[in-house]
């Protein structure tokens, strides 16, 4: 009875492992998917703002030129005008 005892123990202990490492490996798999989808959405930010750092640097050469031009075509920029209660 008492080999029998320890056997049966043996096989609770080791089911209990097994139980374990099934959890252990369902949270890593859980976590895992979590920071795929992190990363997605990451990635997906970073295009955005690629885009749209782009396009201000497009909006910024273009005003770079203009101004080029309108100092080479002799235009001076008007001073404002100072508002009447001044």
């Amino acid at each position: 009875m008492g080999a029998e005892y320890v056997g049966e123990q043996t096989r609770y202990q080791h089911a209990k492992r097994v139980i374990s490492m099934e959890q252990r490996i369902e949270q890593l798999e859980t976590r895992v998917a979590f920071q795929d989808e992190t990363l997605n959405r990451l990635s997906d930010i970073i295009a955005s703002q690629r885009k749209e750092l782009d396009q201000l640097q497009q909006e910024m050469a273009e005003l770079k030129d203009r101004f080029r031009e309108l100092r080479l075509s002799g235009v001076t920029p008007q001073e404002p005008e100072t508002p009447p209660h001044y």
